[in-house]
Protein backbone atom coordinates (compact mmCIF):
# COMPACT_ATOMS: atom_id res chain seq x y z
CA UNK A 1 0.00 0.00 0.00
CA UNK A 2 1.37 3.42 -0.97
CA UNK A 3 1.63 6.20 1.58
CA UNK A 4 -0.88 9.03 1.14
CA UNK A 5 1.90 11.54 0.43
CA UNK A 6 3.15 9.61 -2.60
CA UNK A 7 -0.39 9.14 -3.87
CA UNK A 8 -1.13 12.88 -3.91
CA UNK A 9 2.17 14.05 -5.42
CA UNK A 10 3.47 13.92 -8.97
CA UNK A 11 6.82 14.89 -10.27
CA UNK A 12 7.14 18.07 -12.31
CA UNK A 13 9.79 17.66 -14.99
CA UNK A 14 9.95 21.40 -15.68
CA UNK A 15 10.60 22.34 -12.04
CA UNK A 16 12.48 19.14 -11.16
CA UNK A 17 10.49 18.63 -7.96
CA UNK A 18 7.29 17.03 -6.66
CA UNK A 19 4.00 18.74 -7.43
CA UNK A 20 0.29 18.39 -6.66
CA UNK A 21 -0.92 15.08 -8.13
CA UNK A 22 -4.62 15.69 -8.75
CA UNK A 23 -3.96 19.01 -10.48
CA UNK A 24 -1.34 17.34 -12.67
CA UNK A 25 -3.73 14.48 -13.46
CA UNK A 26 -6.87 16.49 -14.28
CA UNK A 27 -5.53 19.87 -15.40
CA UNK A 28 -2.07 18.95 -16.72
CA UNK A 29 -0.55 21.74 -14.63
CA UNK A 30 2.36 21.62 -12.18
CA UNK A 31 1.80 23.17 -8.78
CA UNK A 32 5.19 22.92 -7.12
CA UNK A 33 5.10 25.77 -4.60
CA UNK A 34 2.70 27.80 -2.49
CA UNK A 35 2.53 30.62 -5.05
CA UNK A 36 1.43 28.19 -7.78
CA UNK A 37 -1.14 26.60 -5.47
CA UNK A 38 -2.56 29.99 -4.45
CA UNK A 39 -2.72 31.10 -8.08
CA UNK A 40 -4.52 27.90 -9.09
CA UNK A 41 -6.89 28.16 -6.09
CA UNK A 42 -7.81 31.76 -6.84
CA UNK A 43 -8.31 30.83 -10.49
CA UNK A 44 -10.71 28.01 -9.57
CA UNK A 45 -12.69 30.28 -7.23
CA UNK A 46 -12.86 32.88 -10.01
CA UNK A 47 -14.06 30.22 -12.45
CA UNK A 48 -16.83 29.13 -10.08
CA UNK A 49 -17.90 32.74 -9.42
CA UNK A 50 -18.05 33.59 -13.11
CA UNK A 51 -19.65 30.24 -13.85
CA UNK A 52 -22.58 30.86 -11.54
CA UNK A 53 -22.90 34.60 -12.24
CA UNK A 54 -25.28 34.10 -15.17
CA UNK A 55 -27.35 31.35 -13.54
CA UNK A 56 -29.73 33.75 -11.67
CA UNK A 57 -30.50 35.50 -14.97
CA UNK A 58 -31.09 32.19 -16.73
CA UNK A 59 -33.48 31.12 -13.94
CA UNK A 60 -35.28 34.50 -14.00
CA UNK A 61 -35.72 34.30 -17.78
CA UNK A 62 -37.13 30.79 -17.44
CA UNK A 63 -39.55 31.73 -14.65
CA UNK A 64 -40.83 34.88 -16.33
CA UNK A 65 -40.69 33.35 -19.83
CA UNK A 66 -39.03 36.55 -20.99
CA UNK A 67 -35.60 37.91 -21.81
CA UNK A 68 -36.97 41.40 -21.19
CA UNK A 69 -34.19 42.74 -18.95
CA UNK A 70 -31.27 42.04 -21.26
CA UNK A 71 -30.36 43.73 -24.51
CA UNK A 72 -30.01 41.20 -27.32
CA UNK A 73 -27.27 43.36 -28.87
CA UNK A 74 -25.36 43.21 -25.56
CA UNK A 75 -25.68 39.42 -25.49
CA UNK A 76 -24.60 39.04 -29.12
CA UNK A 77 -21.53 41.19 -28.46
CA UNK A 78 -20.80 39.16 -25.34
CA UNK A 79 -21.09 35.86 -27.22
CA UNK A 80 -18.79 37.15 -29.97
CA UNK A 81 -16.15 37.85 -27.32
CA UNK A 82 -16.66 34.40 -25.79
CA UNK A 83 -16.33 32.70 -29.17
CA UNK A 84 -13.13 34.60 -30.01
CA UNK A 85 -11.76 33.60 -26.58
CA UNK A 86 -12.66 29.95 -27.19
CA UNK A 87 -11.14 29.90 -30.68
CA UNK A 88 -8.01 31.57 -29.30
CA UNK A 89 -7.74 28.81 -26.70
CA UNK A 90 -8.11 26.15 -29.38
CA UNK A 91 -5.47 27.73 -31.62
CA UNK A 92 -2.88 28.26 -28.87
CA UNK A 93 -1.01 25.03 -28.07
CA UNK A 94 0.16 26.37 -24.69
CA UNK A 95 -3.41 26.91 -23.43
CA UNK A 96 -3.95 25.39 -20.01
CA UNK A 97 -6.97 23.13 -19.58
CA UNK A 98 -8.37 25.57 -16.99
CA UNK A 99 -8.31 28.34 -19.61
CA UNK A 100 -10.09 26.11 -22.11
CA UNK A 101 -12.72 24.99 -19.57
CA UNK A 102 -13.35 28.60 -18.62
CA UNK A 103 -13.83 29.57 -22.27
CA UNK A 104 -16.26 26.67 -22.80
CA UNK A 105 -18.22 27.58 -19.65
CA UNK A 106 -18.51 31.26 -20.61
CA UNK A 107 -19.55 30.46 -24.16
CA UNK A 108 -22.12 27.88 -23.05
CA UNK A 109 -23.84 30.10 -20.47
CA UNK A 110 -23.92 33.06 -22.84
CA UNK A 111 -25.38 30.88 -25.61
CA UNK A 112 -28.12 29.79 -23.17
CA UNK A 113 -28.95 33.44 -22.41
CA UNK A 114 -29.02 34.36 -26.11
CA UNK A 115 -31.25 31.41 -26.98
CA UNK A 116 -33.59 32.25 -24.10
CA UNK A 117 -33.87 35.87 -25.20
CA UNK A 118 -34.52 34.96 -28.82
CA UNK A 119 -37.02 32.25 -27.93
CA UNK A 120 -39.01 34.12 -25.27
CA UNK A 121 -38.99 37.54 -26.92
CA UNK A 122 -39.43 36.55 -30.56
CA UNK A 123 -40.08 32.87 -31.40
CA UNK A 124 -42.57 32.17 -28.61
CA UNK A 125 -44.59 35.29 -29.36
CA UNK A 126 -44.57 34.52 -33.09
CA UNK A 127 -45.69 30.90 -32.49
CA UNK A 128 -48.48 32.03 -30.17
CA UNK A 129 -49.70 34.46 -32.83
CA UNK A 130 -49.18 37.47 -30.61
CA UNK A 131 -49.02 40.83 -32.29
CA UNK A 132 -45.48 42.00 -32.89
CA UNK A 133 -44.30 43.95 -29.88
CA UNK A 134 -45.74 47.36 -30.45
CA UNK A 135 -45.03 49.73 -27.66
CA UNK A 136 -48.08 51.79 -26.89
CA UNK A 137 -47.98 54.94 -24.85
CA UNK A 138 -50.46 57.66 -24.15
CA UNK A 139 -49.93 60.92 -25.99
CA UNK A 140 -49.29 62.60 -22.64
CA UNK A 141 -46.46 60.22 -21.72
CA UNK A 142 -44.98 60.46 -25.21
CA UNK A 143 -44.94 64.26 -25.05
CA UNK A 144 -43.92 64.70 -21.43
CA UNK A 145 -41.15 62.18 -20.99
CA UNK A 146 -37.63 62.15 -22.33
CA UNK A 147 -37.32 58.42 -21.52
CA UNK A 148 -38.38 56.26 -24.45
CA UNK A 149 -40.48 53.17 -23.78
CA UNK A 150 -38.56 49.94 -23.43
CA UNK A 151 -37.18 48.55 -26.70
CA UNK A 152 -38.80 51.38 -28.65
CA UNK A 153 -35.71 51.56 -30.84
CA UNK A 154 -36.80 48.28 -32.48
CA UNK A 155 -40.11 49.53 -33.91
CA UNK A 156 -42.19 52.70 -34.13
CA UNK A 157 -44.12 53.82 -31.09
CA UNK A 158 -47.87 54.08 -31.53
CA UNK A 159 -50.22 55.94 -29.31
CA UNK A 160 -52.43 53.62 -27.31
CA UNK A 161 -56.10 54.05 -26.53
CA UNK A 162 -57.08 57.52 -25.45
CA UNK A 163 -57.88 58.18 -21.81
CA UNK A 164 -61.05 59.88 -23.05
CA UNK A 165 -63.60 57.46 -24.53
CA UNK A 166 -64.55 57.60 -28.19
CA UNK A 167 -68.22 57.08 -27.47
CA UNK A 168 -70.37 57.92 -24.47
CA UNK A 169 -70.33 54.37 -23.08
CA UNK A 170 -66.68 54.58 -22.07
CA UNK A 171 -65.82 56.73 -19.10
Amino acid sequence: MKPVLQNSLSYCVKEQKPCNGWVDKYFKDCLCNVKDELSFGFGLVSLVCWGVAEIPQIITNFRTKSGHGISLLFLLTWIAGDIFNLVGCLLEPATLPTQFYTAVLYTTTTVVLVLQSIYYDYVRKWRNGEEKNQTKSSARSMAGSMTPPIRSYLWPIKSGPSAVGIDNNVI
